[in-house]
């Protein structure tokens, strides 16, 4: 079994395809990708990165 996997591995997937050709429903020219490198400038959202203490739970359950 692991001898399969093994060479399936080294024969570079040739039998498996990525996409399966009734699953690719959207033409090559309409599709979009996004290339994101770690040198860009991100727009953050600060907003979503802070913690706030969820009161109504506080009330209801023993906090240990």
């Amino acid at each position: 079994m692991i001898e399969v996997i093994f060479q399936v591995r080294k024969d570079e997937f040739r039998d498996h395809e990525a996409v399966v050709k009734e699953l690719d429903l959207v033409e090559e020219e309409n599709q979009i990708t996004h290339l994101i490198t770690l040198d860009d400038a991100k727009n953050s959202e600060y907003i979503l990165n802070k913690f706030s203490w969820f009161i109504i739970f506080t009330s209801h359950y023993i906090i240990l």
